[in-house]
Formats: C-alpha cells, sequence, structure tokens
C-alpha cells in the first residue's frame, strides 16, 4: 500500500511562493524573431521545474508571456514530468528526493506538496485522468514495472497492467477515461498496448518495432507513437488507429523522432527529433511539426547550438512551450504554434525544465 503522509513528510521542503521573477534576466535571448509573440499568451499561465546547484527543485509559475516567476513549492533533489490536474488545481510530477522516485501531488492555491510514497519501490511517469479523481503511474512494487490506477491522493493503489509481464511505462489516459495506453517493454524492442481503466481488455494497438510513447488523439480513435526498431539509429513518428488499420507514417526525419504531441483540433502532431551528437532518453534538437495524415512537415525551431525538447501546446493550440538547452543555460521558452516569437518565460539561474500549461477555470 502507499504510504501517504506524515512518514513522508520529512522529504518535504514547502516554500511561501517567493518571487522570482528577472533573477537571471532574459539569459538566452529569443530563438526566433521573424515574428513577434501573439497577444494573449501573457493571459495563460505555465508551471515548470527549476533545479539548481543546491539539489533542490522547485515548482514555479509564470505568464505565457514571461511575466512575474512565482515559486509554489520546493522539494529535494530532482524532478520532472510536471502536469496540471484537468481543473487546473493541482500539478503531480515525479521526484527523486527520498532515494526513490516518488510521485508528488501540489495544492496550488496552499502551496503545499504532498508526496505519494511507496517504501523501497520507484513510481512514474503520471497522467490525471480526465476527470481529475485518479492518477494513472508505472510502479515496480510488485517486483517489476507494472501499470497501477489510484485515487487522486495516491489511495487504493491496484494494478491495471497483466501481471507477470514485462515491464511497462508512458501511461496515458484515453480522452473518454476508459482507457489507458502504455508501452511495453520487451527487452529488444516495446510495443504499444491499451487496456481499461479496470484492468480488463489489454490488446497490443501496433506491431510495429520499437513503439513508444503513445499520445491519444484528441477524439480518442488512435494513437500517435514513435517507433525505433532495436539496432536502428533512426526513429519515425506513425499514427496507429484503434480500428486496427495498418499505421501509417506521419513523421520521417534521418534521425530519431520521438515524443509526439497532438494539437488540440487534431489536425497536427509535434515531435522532436534527435540529431547526431545528441543522446539519452529525452535528448532531442529541433522540434517538428506535420500534419496528421503525414502532410506538411516543416522544422520549426532550426537552433543551431541549442537543444529543445518537452514540447507543450496551450488549450487552444495557439502556443507552444518547450525547454530549450544551449551554451548559455537551460530555459522554458515560449512562442507561437509556428515556434515563432519565442521568448524566454523562466529566466532563471537553474536548469529549468517541464513546461506545463495550467487549464482554463
Amino acid at each position: 500500500m502507499l504510504a501517504v503522509g506524515a512518514a513522508a513528510g520529512a522529504l518535504l521542503i514547502v516554500t511561501g511562493g517567493a518571487d522570482r521573477s528577472g533573477a537571471n534576466g532574459s539569459r538566452a535571448g529569443s530563438t526566433s524573431t521573424t515574428r513577434p509573440l501573439a497577444a494573449g499568451a501573457g493571459d495563460r499561465q505555465l508551471a515548470f521545474l527549476s533545479s539548481d546547484s543546491s539539489g533542490g527543485t522547485d515548482v514555479m509559475l509564470t505568464t505565457g508571456a514571461g511575466g512575474q516567476v512565482r515559486r509554489i513549492a520546493r522539494v529535494r533533489g530532482r524532478a520532472e514530468r510536471l502536469a496540471w490536474s484537468p481543473d487546473g488545481t493541482r500539478l503531480v510530477f515525479d521526484g527523486d528526493g527520498s532515494g526513490d522516485f516518488d510521485l508528488y501531488v501540489v495544492d496550488v492555491a496552499a502551496k503545499r506538496v504532498r508526496p505519494i510514497v511507496a517504501p523501497g519501490s520507484n513510481e512514474g511517469s503520471a497522467s490525471w485522468s480526465p476527470d481529475g479523481r485518479q492518477l494513472a503511474f508505472f510502479s515496480d512494487r510488485s517486483g517489476s514495472f507494472a501499470g497501477y490506477v489510484a485515487g487522486a491522493d495516491g489511495s487504493d493503489p491496484r494494478q491495471v497492467t497483466p501481471a507477470g509481464g514485462p515491464p511497462v511505462s508512458d501511461l496515458a489516459w484515453s480522452p473518454d477515461g476508459r482507457q489507458l495506453a502504455y508501452t511495453l517493454d520487451l527487452g529488444t524492442d516495446s510495443e504499444v498496448w491499451t487496456v481499461g481503466a479496470d484492468g480488463g481488455g489489454a490488446r497490443r494497438v501496433t506491431s510495429l518495432p520499437g513503439a513508444s510513447m503513445p499520445a491519444w488523439s484528441p477524439s480518442g480513435d488512435a494513437l500517435a507513437v514513435g517507433a525505433q526498431p532495436s539496432g536502428s539509429l533512426g526513429a519515425d513518428i506513425f499514427v496507429a488507429r484503434l480500428d486496427g488499420a495498418e499505421p501509417a507514417r506521419v513523421g520521417r526525419t534521418p534521425y530519431r523522432d520521438a515524443f509526439p504531441v497532438w494539437a488540440p483540433d487534431g489536425r497536427s502532431i509535434y515531435f522532436t527529433a534527435a540529431l547526431p551528437g545528441t543522446s539519452g532518453d529525452s535528448a532531442a534538437d529541433d522540434v517538428y511539426r506535420t500534419g496528421a495524415d503525414g502532410r506538411g512537415q516543416k522544422d520549426l525551431s532550426r537552433s543551431p547550438g541549442s537543444v529543445e525538447s518537452e514540447v507543450a501546446i496551450s488549450g487552444d493550440g495557439r502556443f507552444v512551450a518547450f525547454t530549450s538547452t544551449g551554451p548559455a543555460g537551460q530555459d522554458v521558452y515560449v512562442a507561437n504554434a509556428d515556434l515563432t516569437g519565442a521568448r524566454d518565460a523562466s529566466r532563471l539561474e537553474g536548469r529549468d525544465s517541464w513546461p506545463a500549461w495550467r487549464p482554463p477555470a
């Protein structure tokens, strides 16, 4: 069972929401000057993570135009995969402050963070159910990584992926909340599967070799996946329909194409391409956008000397947030949907990452 509350509280440092606006100026500058950032970015809120040399990570809140930067909470260790609840009142992320990777839920108004800890195990890749009442995540508490669903406070966890199977990751809720998509790690390759939110009806979606990182289409009838066969240096983006139709390749560069993200209207997909010289699971270089039908692929960032990753699309599709790492450091940027008008929105001394747009109230 998950141990929540006082036993885990020693891992926690809660802050009072200090203002860190302008701590480092606009360090890296704009990556695009062809068109200014459109009006309206400042009306939207953006959360992100900021780590520093002391070994802690801050949960920060700012506007899409890079206004005042406020600290919501702070935890020990590193953190990643920040995500808003559908009602915009809470955030969840992974953190290693206990020595294991655990989940942390932040009450934004109260500026409190609550660790969800299963002693001796690792949890990660949490995603909110569409109604905000549950979290899906992977955990190794059963001996190998399996998919779980629990209450939003970590209560009543239950394993939903088949027992005794290969490790799973990348759990993602369907828009209607009835299914979860996930990656099944087969050792030399991986596959994408779905399972009912109640743990029933697990099935393979696609036999594409090396398929992973499933992202649901807004309509819920298809998944975008990255597929990299074992031993291949390159990977492409595919759309796999749940009706069993042959997956369609929609994104293709000579490099490792990964981390697909749908635009809210379902007409296009953003992804990153890891170019030669980058490495690691989160490595990326340029941000691409392609039509969901595979037409009109375009390299949007084209930023020599910097690496773009962790793409997030605003709820109306007008703005893109992403992490940019270059010689001057690592910051969170906001840009128009075509990545013009890019502006440094974080402007802090630490390593800023994992932007997440706050859902409208």
